[in-house]
Parts: structure tokens; sequence; C-alpha cells
């Protein structure tokens, strides 16, 4: 990642459609909401003579308002199970698209999946050895490209958020992953947000008797690996991936499947 990628193995700069959002698509300047990083609490707002929606609303100015302490404050929430309005920060940022193109394109889907994307360099040595390495289940490279990615960066999937349509403009400069990166990036996705799961050898007891598959057999050699296991017995080795592998009930042949 040293020289900026070419225009064919990395980004497009001249896409389809323009003024469509695509997923793989890097955006500038949309506003996005997180919590304050600082705060493990919520903080909730609210003042003392009129109601926190009319005030936001600009119907009323108190002389007063008021933070509370959700977790010292027992009466915080509405108790109805409406809305209300909390302490949070925003800020434009670089963002990376991560909603299914098909899925933005439904009207009455209003609102976009993002990543926030930050610069390689605020991570330590270590961190950027692993994150080039592709160690990192939930961050997605970008190299740097002119002055839309100005250095090497990543988008952050473990803090991606929901932004409104409305947000983009159809006038942004465009800027979208090549098709073949926009299936790397669906790969990522993938394995960040439906890890494979299971039961580990040597560690993990058999729940209940039945079948088991090796879940790392299939996903890495697409080949099946199906033991007969009976309840209570440690988790074995698989004969082909070892202490490695990865035990999944097998629902197919099991008759106490309901």
């Amino acid at each position: 990642m040293d020289v900026a990628p070419t225009l064919d193995d990395f980004y497009d700069p001249s896409p389809i459609e323009p003024g469509k959002v695509y997923q793989g698509e890097v955006v500038a300047e949309v506003p996005v909401v997180f919590l304050p990083a600082t705060l493990d609490r919520w903080l909730l707002l609210s003042t003392d003579k009129f109601p926190i929606d009319e005030v936001v609303a600009g119907k009323h100015t108190p002389p007063f308002l008021r933070v509370l302490d959700a977790n010292k404050t027992d009466d915080a929430w509405r108790r109805d199970g409406g809305t209300v309005w909390v302490v949070a920060c925003a800020s434009k940022q670089r963002l990376l698209v991560l909603s299914h193109t098909c899925d933005i394109a439904v009207p009455t889907k209003r609102h976009i999946q993002v990543a926030p994307i930050y610069p390689v360099s605020i991570l330590t040595d270590a961190k950027k050895k692993s994150l080039f390495a592709g160690d990192f289940k939930y961050r997605f490279c970008l190299p740097r490209y002119g002055a839309q990615i100005p250095e090497d960066s990543f988008a952050e999937l473990s803090m991606m958020a929901s932004v409104p349509k409305a947000y983009f403009r159809a006038d942004r400069p465009p800027l979208r992953l090549t098709q073949a990166k926009t299936v790397d990036l669906q790969n990522v996705i993938a394995g960040f947000l439906a890890r494979p799961f299971g039961f580990a050898p040597n560690k993990d007891s058999v729940p209940k008797t039945g079948e088991y598959l090796c879940a790392l057999c299939f996903y890495k050699q697409a080949s099946i690996t199906r033991l007969s296991l009976t309840e209570g017995i440690k988790f074995p080795d698989c004969p082909h991936c070892s202490d490695r592998a990865l035990w999944v009930y097998f629902a197919g042949t099991n008759r106490d499947i309901r």
C-alpha cells in the first residue's frame, strides 16, 4: 500500500450512475451521529417547565436545560415507551457505504448502512501490520487515492451506523470500489456479521447426542466431515482440521429438532 492504486485494481472514480448510491462507495462530508466515546452511560435531556420535544422544535426557550444521568435517575426514561432526547455527538465524516445496492434502490428504505473511515496513522505499528495482513475481521483497508482518500485508511465496521438517504448529495464527487473489490468488501461484511460459530475440540462438551459437522472443513475446503457424538463427552479433533475444528450440530438427521 505504499503506492496509490490504479483505476483498475481498487477504485472506480468514474462509475455508472454517479448520482446514485452504490455499495462500496466512498463519500465525504456526510453527517453521522455517535454516542460520545468517553461516556459509558446515557445522558438524557430534560427541562422543568416545557416538554423537551417542544423545546427542540423551537416552540419554547427554557432558562435551564437539565442533563440527567440515566444510571442515577429512575424517572429519566419515559414510562410510556416514547422517545427521549439524549446527548450525542455528530460530525461530517468520510464514510464507506455497506448496504447492498439493491436495498438502497428500494424507495421505501430511507436509511443506508455506512462505516466511518479513519486514517491508518492512528494505529500502532503492530496494529498496522495486522490490518495489512487482514487479521482484523471488522476493518476494511482503503489505500489512499487523491484528495478523496488523502492517506492510507480503513473502514471501521464495528462502528457502522445508519444515515438517511437524504444526506447523500447528488452532486457529490463519485468514488467507488471496483466490482472485484466490492466482492472483497462483501466477504468482510459477511464475515463480520455472520462469523462461523460452534464448539471447540477438547474444550467444549457435546450438549446432546446427535451428528455434528466440522464447519471449518466446509468453509475452508468445501468438504463435509460428519461425526456421531454422545452427550457429555468432549468434542474431538477433526480428522482434517485437527484442533482447529469448529463443530456444529447437524439438524438434518437428528429426530428431536423442533
